[in-house]
């Protein structure tokens, strides 16, 4: 077993600049939160990204493109004339199955491994694959332990932070396509990245799609939970909730637009306690207005101009004029309605609306993730 002696220096952002092993010192280069290079003796190895890590220049200059699955794992790389010059392997918590010795450091979940240590660098915290834990408590010290690494389910989940892990249910009106909310989840998808979370994201049609049901039938549906408490909508969303197994380093948000806001606020009022203490909010948007009867303030609600349905009652988090800052380009209010996530940037402001109060926060102001 080979020994190292190593030191290690961060910002006051605890982003790691560099590390010394056996006295040779690499410096880490960051755009935003992904290292894309480092420096050592003089010499630049850089990391280019997409979407996920794509090629890495190595130190004597040579080019090589990552092959990740769908875990995220770095699993081959392969030079520029597609020849294939590296395997890795692991097992699901990340313990390397056969012994490679290269200058690539990203390998498991893509992420950064110090071979001094066996442990691989998640900015906030290091992880160790041998044990399958954390090395130190997590910081804002969520849920009952504070060591566990993806809810002790790797196969599922990833983590790049050691902090927050989400998991958004887009929840669909009547008579509505899969893929509806593609430009909002790409936002979030982003967003999440950028302060150093992780989330997966669940579409739910609580009254069927656009092809299953007749309109009228899904309207009278929404309705008879509107007004006559039938729980129709509010039943197939917890039990989609139940089947995500949601564990106790996991955030919920969900998001209803029209007929699925009435099905998010139903959910939300008859969840079971466990369920509702992970939930960070439930936005609804052009929804008709259902009241909600606890914890009022994880919701929020974005208004049509005019709804279809008369208020109910509760008129929590309604913003509004907020219809005429998105959706004014259109001539009527139904193109309106079904036009809030019709591009990129009207879904990044319907984020704006609702993101900080979704994405919980440390006392001291700071993003939790």
């Amino acid at each position: 077993m080979l020994h190292y002696i190593a030191t290690y220096i961060y910002d006051g952002n605890n982003l790691r600049q560099s590390k010394t092993v056996d006295g040779v010192t690499t410096q880490h280069l960051w755009n935003g939160s992904n290292i894309v290079a480092d420096v050592t003796n003089g010499q630049t190895q850089t990391y280019i990204r997409g979407l996920n890590l794509a090629y890495m220049k190595s130190y004597d200059g040579t080019w090589s493109k990552y092959i990740t699955d769908g875990h995220g794992d770095v699993v081959g790389l392969y030079g520029l004339d597609g020849v294939k010059t590296t395997d890795y392997k692991y097992d699901p918590f990340g313990v390397p199955r056969n012994d490679v010795v290269d200058t690539n450091p990203f390998r498991y979940c893509g992420e950064y491994a110090d071979v001094e240590t066996g442990y691989i660098y998640l900015r906030n915290r290091y992880y160790s694959p041998a044990s399958g834990r954390f090395i130190t408590e997590d910081p804002i010290k969520d849920g009952l332990n504070w060591y566990v690494y993806c809810g002790s389910n790797p196969i599922i989940y990833i983590d790049p932070s050691g902090l927050e892990h989400y998991v958004v249910f887009f929840v669909a009106g009547i008579m509505t396509e899969s893929g509806f909310f593609h430009y909002l989840q790409n936002e979030m998808q982003w967003r999440f990245g950028n302060q150093g979370d992780t989330a997966e994201f669940i579409e739910v049609f609580p009254y069927g799609t656009d092809t299953s049901a007749s309109a009228i039938g899904q309207c009278v549906d929404v309705l008879s939970d509107l007004n006559d408490g039938s729980h129709i909508g509010g039943i197939h969303l917890n039990s989609k909730i139940t089947d995500a197994n949601i564990g106790d380093s996991d955030n919920i948000m969900i998001i209803g637009h029209s007929g699925g806001g009435v099905a998010a606020i139903d959910a939300f009022n008859t969840m079971d306690n466990y369920h509702r203490s992970r939930v960070t909010q439930v936005v609804t948007i052009g929804a008709p207005q259902k009241p909600v009867l606890k914890d009022a303030y994880k919701t929020t609600r974005i208004a049509d101009p005019i709804d279809l349905v008369r208020f109910l009652g509760n008129n929590q988090g309604k913003l509004t004029g907020y219809w005429q800052q998105i959706n004014n380009n259109y001539k009527n209010s139904v193109h309106a309605h079904m036009g809030y996530f019709s591009t990129a940037d009207r879904a990044a402001k319907i984020l704006d609306v609702f993101w900080g109060r979704a994405t919980p926060r440390r006392t001291d102001g700071s993003l939790r993730g």
